[in-house]
């Protein structure tokens, strides 16, 4: 059922196209989307319902471009911290099914935008790095592949680590040809400007950006085996140690000329430094107790070395976040949750706080989240900025976030196409069991 017209009155509208806020406004919500934004006075006598939001900020929906949902309750964990949009990456059936009901109003959460399944090659195992992945190894059938997937309705192509150069080639052209971006893992053995050519178009986690811009010659090691040994984690600890920022800079000016995305998560290896204080997180309560003991399981496992792996990435990954952002090349948002030890929904406002740190001004992060998650969709005449015609996702906060992002870890109200969310639809179910296609992925991470 769509709600009745709602005007937010005289609150402070973050719009997220223009960095001048607009005070003392109202915007009218009617049909699940913005009617209407103007100052404070006429709608208010127009007589729809009115929710006093005098003294608040009200801005667009929150989204989080790299998720991992598979309980259908989940989304409400979301809706809850304020995100009204995910892009989920390592799509199957289900996520087709979710976002259907999502868009028919039949499940609380939020919009779901899905990727494929994983698209990867063979290890020296003989298995892709994830059981389940879609293997490809034969150029010629990436084009049948993409066309199915294409039309059971998945939008993104997925890459992943192992792909041989020639099968990435192909699988670029074949996304080309379905009109689908291809994104992921930058392949083993393969550079980020190698992975342009063949069609990349949003590189995820920055892994692999080190490959082919180290300074004095140094090569990174093609891996293809499914866990990191000692001499693996030794010889990356070290390149990261010894990356070329000017070379850097010329790949983030193409990134930039070529409008080819970064999707960083930096949260991953800022989390990953300190597995006990994530662990002790309140939030965890909200998630499943599978959840809660795979985070466990997870932690005992991380070594010396892998501990000291994330403490490196976390400080050269900023370091090429601020890199990437100087020369314009364009940034998402995502956080990879809800792998080892990113809550779901909250670890935005974490990730926004590391984009800060990187470089970003408070306004240029939220943007991350916003209006250019919706421009990296292709969909930012839909969404992601409080406008006339805009979809009403919308949150309602007591601060301004572009004075102190952690206004957003408690919205006021949470509005999904006009639709307020209550606190009670948002946190019923958050405790239940996984799904059957549930996983959780930490050594993708490492490698």
């Amino acid at each position: 059922m769509t709600p009745p017209p709602l005007v937010i009155s005289g609150v402070t509208v973050l719009t997220m196209r223009e960095r001048r806020p607009l005070r003392e406004h109202s915007v009218l919500v009617r049909d699940g989307r913005i009617a209407s934004v103007e100052p404070r006075g006429p709608l208010e006598r127009s007589g729809f319902a009115v929710l006093d939001g005098s003294g608040r900020f009200l801005m667009p929906g929150l989204a989080d471009m790299h998720v991992h949902w598979w309980r259908p309750e989940d989304g409400r964990l979301y809706l809850q911290r304020g995100v009204t949009t995910v892009r989920n990456m390592a799509g199957a059936p289900v996520h087709l099914d979710l976002a259907r009901r999502v868009e028919r109003g039949e499940l609380a959460g939020p919009r779901l935008v899905t990727a494929t399944p994983v698209i990867d090659g063979m290890g020296e195992d003989g298995q892709t790095v994830w059981p389940g992945a879609q293997l490809l190894v034969h150029p010629h059938k990436a084009g049948p592949l993409v066309r199915r997937y294409a039309g059971q309705g998945y939008r993104q192509v997925k890459a992943y680590t192992w792909l041989r150069p020639d099968v990435l080639r192909a699988l670029g052209r074949a996304a080309a040809d379905a009109g689908l971006p291809l994104t992921g893992h930058c392949p083993e053995g393969s550079t980020f400007e190698d992975a342009m050519a063949a069609g990349m178009r949003c590189f995820e986690h920055l892994l692999g950006i080190e490959r082919g811009h180290l300074l004095n010659g140094m090569a990174m090691p093609v891996r293809r085996r499914p866990a990191a040994s000692g001499r693996d984690l030794r010889h990356r600890i070290a390149a990261a140690s010894r990356v070329d920022d000017e070379a850097i800079r010329r790949l983030a000016a193409r990134m930039a000329a070529q409008q080819v995305w970064n999707c960083p998560t930096l949260v991953l290896n800022a989390s990953a430094q300190d597995p006990a204080a994530a662990l002790a997180d309140p939030g965890l309560t909200l998630e499943s107790p599978e959840v809660g003991a795979a985070w466990r399981h997870a932690a005992a496992g991380v070594s010396d070395h892998v501990a000291r792996l994330h403490r490196v990435r976390r400080e050269l990954y900023s370091r090429m976040v601020a890199i990437l952002h100087a020369e314009g090349a364009p940034l998402v948002l995502g956080t990879d949750a809800p792998n080892p030890f990113v809550l779901q929904g909250s670890s935005v406002v974490d990730e926004l706080g590391l984009l800060v740190g990187a470089g970003l001004d408070r306004w240029q992060a939220l943007r991350c989240a916003t209006s250019e998650a919706a421009r990296f969709l292709g969909e930012e005449r839909n969404w992601g900025t409080v406008e006339r015609g805009q979809r009403a996702d919308l949150l309602l906060l007591s601060r301004d976030p572009l004075d102190d992002l952690d206004a957003l870890r408690v919205p006021l109200a949470v509005f999904a196409a006009g639709r307020r969310e209550s606190d009670d639809a948002v946190l019923g179910g958050a405790a239940q069991g996984l799904g059957a296609g549930a996983h959780v992925q930490l050594r993708e991470h490492v490698s």
